[in-house]
């Protein structure tokens, strides 16, 4: 059986488009979504000047980045008839990049807080949504070679991590603003 030319790079061309729309979201929402006093540049707390800044937080992001690859290859499996073992692979591989970079980071953030606080853990909002979501890929990350959880279970598992991931980034700090809820984590 003989694909169409081009045909192949239709999947590469969905698991893009979902990717920069995901993107397109998110500097949508950091440019007209915050208010302009949170986006005016402000000095850092004494915590926050620290050399454990940059490593914690480009660990997370660049391990939130690689999960959000993972959802967009979820969302094309869920929505793909045809391309669903590229997308499956795709979905696995973003996994393995993802989910020890947010191990890297929690770790970091943990021996960070040591030092700034003289605590590992504090159970902030924030550590403890990121532990949600860290859970939440540790099951995908067991569970995605038994054959029942295999396609749909593990691709709505990475939508759910997303929805973790995203409400860890976003909607910790608007919760705990709004309840006005202490975090350490409020910038």
């Amino acid at each position: 059986m003989r694909r169409a030319a081009g045909s192949s790079c239709r999947p590469k061309r969905r698991k893009a488009a979902v990717s920069m729309a995901m993107a397109a979201a998110l500097v949508a929402y950091a440019r007209l979504g915050m208010p302009a006093f949170r986006r005016a540049i402000q000095p850092l707390s004494p915590a926050l000047r620290s050399h454990w800044l940059p490593l914690h937080v480009g660990a997370a992001a660049l391990g939130y980045g690689a999960l959000a690859v993972a959802a967009a290859a979820g969302l094309a499996w869920l929505v793909r008839g045809a391309g669903r073992a590229e997308a499956e692979r795709g979905m696995e591989r973003a996994v393995a990049v993802g989910y020890p970079l947010l191990t890297l980071a929690m770790l970091l953030g943990m021996v960070w807080a040591q030092a700034a606080w003289g605590r590992y853990w504090g159970w902030d909002l924030k550590e403890v949504w990121t532990l949600i979501a860290w859970l939440i890929y540790t099951l995908y990350w067991h569970v995605r070679r038994r054959p029942r959880w295999r396609g749909r279970r593990t691709a709505w598992l990475s939508l759910a991590g997303l929805g973790a991931v995203l409400f860890t980034f976003l909607g910790v700090s608007w919760l705990a603003r709004e309840a006005g809820l202490e975090s350490l984590h409020l910038f």
